[in-house]
């Protein structure tokens, strides 16, 4: 299975076979479609992920998070592909019903019909996927310069008491 490096870590803690990683919001990060929709703070540190620990890493250890190359394109395919063709199919449905009961003028609501049905459906199965699929620790990176993570956690309370921690 391939797998695509997300973003780097600190590790916190382990514990049986995942880790408690805190985020450093790089570039992966910057570019994700939550940041940039205003759903969490793009690039910003303090994210508090568990992840498959894969590499071994041990608390203290700045690692790279992987997450499968499938995860994200069937994550791509939900979010883009299956409203468009929910709006598209509910145009074409609602001008060959139009069309069929002689009524003008249903391919604007056929279109925003199945955009809607199309969305709650792709929303509620992108849910699944975040609580079902998991980030893994894909490496250990040794040749990191010495970070202060005293200083860099934005309500690293707050954080952990949001995540159930």
């Amino acid at each position: 299975m391939k797998d695509r490096i997300a973003e780097k870590a600190l590790v916190l803690g382990t514990e049986g076979g995942e880790a408690e990683v805190r985020l450093v919001g790089g570039a992966a990060c910057r570019k994700c479609g939550m940041a940039r929709m205003g759903l969490c703070k793009p690039g910003g540190t303090g994210m508090l992920v568990r992840a498959e620990n894969r590499a071994g890493a041990a608390a203290g250890d700045m690692v790279t998070l992987g997450i499968a190359e499938g995860v994200r394109w069937r994550g791509y395919a939900l979010a883009y592909m299956l409203p468009l063709l929910g709006l598209l199919g509910g145009a074409a449905a609602g001008a060959w019903l139009g069309a069929r009961a002689g009524v003008p003028g249903l391919e604007t609501p056929g279109a925003f019909f199945f955009l809607a049905l199309a969305l709650a459906l792709s929303l509620r199965r992108l849910s699944t996927m975040d609580r079902t699929e998991q980030m893994f620790v894909s490496r250990i990176v040794r040749d990191v310069p010495d970070f202060h993570w005293d200083h860099a956690s934005e309500g690293e309370d707050y954080l952990r008491a949001y995540s159930g921690k």
